[in-house]
């Protein structure tokens, strides 16, 4: 028996109402469109219709944000929109978030040591971290 809760996904009500209005009412045609628009404008990593009529499903149901830059040209140019009106704002200023942390799982494999280890805590002024399973240290970041 599985204890995990199923994720609730917010779709992207903007990127559905602009596809709708424009007339495609299935993602496959507003796919070849984009698809058409994007060889169009000569951008040579123009997604196949297929993998964009996927990751139009990804957008648009919640499951992903629109990170990628080519799909975030292809919407903008497709909907004739800029990419705070289809995406929102991605940055704020400092005040509207007084606390920021950032957490990344992708690594680059170097060998540095023990004491190499223990001088980059040092030097980066690395304290242990609370609450994780494994050793582990953090150390504050500047916003400028």
């Amino acid at each position: 028996m599985s204890t995990e809760v199923p994720r609730q996904y917010k779709p992207n009500l903007v990127l559905v109402n602009r596809r709708k209005a424009a007339g495609w009412e299935s993602r496959k045609r507003a796919a070849r469109e984009l698809h058409r628009v994007g060889q169009q404008r000569g951008i040579r990593e123009t997604p196949t219709v297929e993998a964009i009529e996927k990751a139009m499903y990804r957008h648009e149901t919640g499951r992903v944000a629109v990170t990628d830059p080519i799909y975030r040209q292809l919407y903008c140019l497709a909907y004739d929109a800029k990419p705070h009106d289809l995406f929102g704002e991605l940055t704020g200023g400092a005040e509207d978030r007084p606390h920021f942390s950032a957490r990344s799982h992708k690594f680059v494999t170097a060998y540095v040591g023990a004491d190499g280890a223990a001088r980059l805590r040092e030097v980066a002024g690395c304290a242990p971290a609370v609450g994780e399973w494994h050793t582990c240290y953090s150390a504050p970041v500047e916003l400028k």
